[in-house]
């Protein structure tokens, strides 16, 4: 990933990060190469967070190079990640997590075709 891709990037994430007001949380975004293992090779970007301490440290796939369209999908759907995490981790406590991950991504991938493909 190049420089102005991650700073594109960067903006995208900000920008998302304020319209699902999670203002609250330190921003932390990471090229990384360990994204990925032979499972998951396809992976761009991996999101963690700790509600308590307020912060978000997303991983970027340093061999990804979007467009400008997939770089604001992306960051759009890590902080929807980031606002359905607190319903994620009170549904895990019941349910099976891989039902819940799956349900969850159901739930961001309609949002982003209604939203972002207008």
């Amino acid at each position: 990933m190049t420089k102005t891709k991650l700073a594109k990037y960067v903006k995208r994430l900000k920008y998302w990060q304020r319209q699902f007001n999670l203002m609250d949380y330190e921003l932390l975004p990471v090229v990384s190469e360990e994204i990925n293992d032979e499972e998951t090779q396809d992976i761009v970007a991996a999101i963690q967070w700790h509600h308590g301490n307020r912060w978000v440290k997303i991983n970027i796939n340093e061999d990804w190079n979007g467009t400008d369209r997939e770089i604001n999908r992306v960051a759009f759907h890590e902080m929807l990640e980031l606002r359905l995490g607190k319903l994620r981790d009170m549904a895990k406590e019941k349910y099976n997590w891989d039902e819940v991950d799956e349900q969850i991504h159901i739930v961001i991938r309609s949002l982003e075709n209604m939203v972002l493909n207008k």
